[in-house]
């Protein structure tokens, strides 16, 4: 459950809190647990965080937030009575309203949090993500902080958090970045070409959502290939504006001038060999797939502070392939959504 109450959202917001008749049984101490950006997404018990540039009609919407079960709705251009039993928040400015509270919520995380985007929160990716952090699946949500629309927290450990990102072909997708507070983004291919068709505007907002000494992490390898060797690896162009940004990046693809190399090698199918300065690393019986989520984990663990060595202390006591092969699928995971994978739509009973 959230630790963020309405008091506090109110006095990080410069708001006015607005208390309906019959209030809250908890009144400002009651706890915000979602926020919601779309009506058409919005789930009972959220705050509806209402944005200017909302693509839904201005008019009466936090009537119709109300009425599909609201407990809140946020608002900075007119006055709305809240509902019996709920609570309305006026800002000054919604926008300058989420940047307090994404720094609020920033400074008070105490622990790092990891936000996979579309193409790579799903197995393999989760699976090797989850080895070699050591983060132990969600038997519940145990997040201190409200759930943001469009994200999934698919497990966490005491040093880290790690959340799925839902959808990035909304108009929110900024906002939602922004209040999850990531530390460190891991993009898949889908997700690069994405990029690479935004504005230097849209770059620069998704930019701010990470802190000062973020990082961002781009596997520009396609899992659909069968030889990573067709994939092209130069710097895209989105990548060169994180850099100037002075977030620290680290690419994965097949050839220079990627920082993390995934090649074939002779021996055969299965049989790929990692490459960065500091190290090199044979993996074999493991998929294009597997190698290339293997990959990212390992960009991922450096990029969070781990030493190569330590990297490769863990890979030597568990066996890699069995792991991956033993690994129940994702959508029988706590917490995980069967749309983040490839998962059939109705995969049965959890194992």
């Amino acid at each position: 459950m959230s630790n963020l109450s309405l008091r506090d959202l109110a006095t990080v917001t410069d708001g006015s809190l607005h208390l309906g008749d019959l209030p809250p049984l908890d009144g400002d101490l009651g706890a915000v647990n979602r926020i919601d950006f779309h009506l058409d997404t919005l789930l009972p018990g959220g705050l509806y965080w209402d944005l200017p540039q909302s693509s839904e009609a201005g008019f009466g919407k936090a009537e119709v937030a109300f009425l599909r079960g609201a407990a809140g709705v946020l608002v900075d251009r007119h006055h709305t009575e809240p509902w019996a039993g709920r609570y309305t928040l006026r800002v000054k400015n919604s926008q300058l309203a989420m940047r307090q509270l994404a720094y609020f919520l920033r400074q008070g995380a105490q622990r790092q949090t990891l936000l996979l985007w579309p193409a790579v929160a799903r197995h393999p990716w989760l699976s090797a993500l989850r080895l070699l952090l050591e983060c132990p699946l969600l038997t519940e949500p145990c997040s201190s902080t409200p759930t943001i629309a469009s994200t999934t927290e698919v497990c966490s450990g005491s040093r880290l958090r790690v959340l799925a990102l839902d959808n990035i072909l909304t108009p929110d997708v900024d906002a939602t970045l922004l209040l999850a507070t990531p530390n460190l983004l891991i993009l898949g291919c889908a997700d690069g070409h994405w990029l690479a068709e935004q504005s230097r505007q849209s770059l620069y907002r998704i930019i701010e959502s990470l802190p000062p000494d973020g990082a961002m992490l781009y596997c520009g390898l396609s899992d659909r290939c069968p030889e990573p060797t067709t994939t092209a690896t130069a710097r895209p162009a989105w990548v060169n504006a994180f850099v100037a940004a002075g977030i620290r990046c680290l690419q994965i693809g097949s050839k220079t001038p990627a920082d993390l190399q995934l090649r074939p090698t002779p021996q055969g199918p299965g049989s790929h060999e990692l490459v960065m300065a500091q190290f090199s690393l044979s993996l074999t019986g493991l998929s294009h797939a597997q190698a290339a989520a293997t990959a990212t984990a390992l960009g991922a663990a450096l990029l969070l502070g781990d030493t190569p060595a330590a990297l490769l202390d863990r890979l030597r006591s568990v066996s890699l392939q069995q792991f991956l092969a033993a690994m129940p699928p994702p959508w029988t995971w706590p917490g995980v959504r069967s749309r983040l994978t490839s998962a059939p739509q109705d995969p049965g009973p959890a194992a």
